[in-house]
């Protein structure tokens, strides 16, 4: 659920990146094939990147068997502020916010996907209904529409309002207008960014692409049939057939709208494509990728893309419980006698511990963490040199619950590596209570903060 979550967040942010420099940058350029070519390599760019890791970050993943399946336990937190460890208040409410924004999410998708397939359906329909009324018209099959659509085309499928009194050399001209659309394939395009809009609804970026895609369909369609017709002439009839109809937004019609900024870019000089512009967006591209491919560096959330909850599912009681371990850790001054600082070690501690621990069995997640809130050590060397962060320590769980193959995935050092393999080492076992330990790894989250 969070890796699709965060799959989500990335795509959108990429696609904002990628068509806030199109709108910014590349919107006033008037070579449209190039402005298509970018807007779908945007698209696929925006679905592919967070799905990369990032190679120049070392360590980025856990050395784990392939057939292991890998648990991230919640955070022990090793800091300043004792009442955190019960404070659980806000929790259930903000989970009940994720459900709600996922839910709302969910019912978007599902309208906009209806809406498709309900689109779909309508020239599916049309085209059946006129199976014995088809034409051919210079090796193109024509379906009349009797007025009830406008003229417009679907992958290899034209419509033709035959109601609409036109002549010879006009009717030909708006054929050849959806015969380019045909030859070009412009409703793979379409249908594309009709899905990526149905799953990305929330960000703007996908609804203004949509609409800066087919007006480009347009201008490439009108530029396919100006080459072998008079500019003017062609420019008339737009204006003679434009906005009279309904419209079917799967469909590319004739008599779109913007129709007098078609006529005026038909007429405009064409400009050479700036450089500078389309050689920016290889940079651009590597500096989304580089971010984004970021998430592989591990955190206590997202460890790895197969994190399962606890093998044995907590309760509701225990899981608040199970947020954060939370102890004192004061910053020791580094002039300080011997004496200080064991009296300052001894201050430091919920329980003064010197020698080693008995090995322990423990059982459930409340005891396993209840056990490291006892006994839990903030290192000297650590405190002195005001070292903070996080380790993360992994190890396996036999069958019978013992505790094995214990070591450090990530550490910070001063000690504290040592602290956490200390402490998760002189425990002997931990069931989990009523789930089976067997091949799990577990993975275990521990904060070390200063006051």
């Amino acid at each position: 659920m969070n890796s699709f979550i965060n799959y989500i967040l990335e795509a959108n942010v990429c696609l904002l990146a990628l068509g806030g420099f199109y709108f910014l940058v590349l919107k006033r350029e008037n070579h449209f094939q190039l402005k298509r070519i970018y807007i779908l390599l945007a698209i696929l760019i925006s679905l592919s990147v967070p799905q990369f890791d990032n190679p120049f970050i070392a360590g980025s993943g856990l050395p784990l068997p392939e057939d292991l399946q890998v648990t991230v336990l919640p955070s022990v937190m090793e800091g300043v502020d004792l009442t955190a460890f019960n404070s659980n208040s806000g929790r259930g409410f903000g989970l009940y916010l994720i459900l709600a924004a996922c839910l709302i999410y969910l019912v978007g998708v599902l309208v906009l996907l209806a809406l498709l397939l309900y689109q779909l359906y309508l020239i599916l329909k049309l085209f059946l209904l006129k199976k014995d009324e088809r034409q051919v018209w210079e090796k193109q099959v024509i379906i009349p529409t009797h007025g009830k659509w406008p003229t417009f085309s679907f992958f290899n499928l034209l419509f033709f309002d035959n109601t609409i009194e036109l002549s010879y050399p006009e009717k030909r001209k708006i054929i050849d207008h959806e015969r380019a659309h045909i030859r070009q394939f412009h409703s793979v395009d379409i249908l594309l960014i009709e899905l990526v809009k149905a799953f990305f609804w929330v960000n703007p970026i996908t609804w203004m692409l949509r609409r800066s895609m087919q007006n480009i369909h347009e201008f490439l369609a009108d530029e396919s049939v100006i080459k072998n017709s008079d500019t003017s002439a062609y420019g008339t009839l737009l204006a003679k057939i434009a906005l009279t109809q309904k419209t079917l937004s799967l469909g590319h019609h004739f008599n779109r709208s913007l129709t007098l900024k078609r006529i005026a870019i038909m007429k405009a000089p064409k400009k050479k494509p700036a450089l500078w512009k389309w050689a920016a967006i290889a940079p651009l591209v590597m500096l989304i990728t580089l971010i984004l491919s970021c998430h592989s560096e591990m955190t206590g959330d997202d460890l790895m893309e197969e994190v399962t909850q606890l093998t044995a599912p907590p309760t509701p009681d225990e899981i608040r419980m199970l947020d954060e371990i939370v102890l004192v850790g004061y910053r020791v001054d580094k002039n300080l006698s011997d004496n200080d600082l064991r009296s300052d070690d001894q201050h430091n501690d919920l329980t003064s511990l010197t020698q080693a621990y008995p090995v322990t069995t423990v059982a459930g997640a409340k005891n396993f963490y209840n056990y490291f809130a006892r006994n839990m050590k903030y290192p000297k060397e650590a405190r002195m040199n005001g070292v903070e962060g996080k380790v993360f320590v992994q190890f396996g769980l036999g069958d019978d619950g013992r505790i094995k193959d214990v070591n450090i995935v990530k550490g910070i050092g001063g000690g504290c590596d040592e602290e956490v393999l200390r402490v998760i080492r002189s425990l002997k076992k931990w069931t989990a209570t009523g789930a089976t330990t067997k091949n799990k790894v577990i993975v275990l989250p521990v904060t070390f903060k200063l006051a």
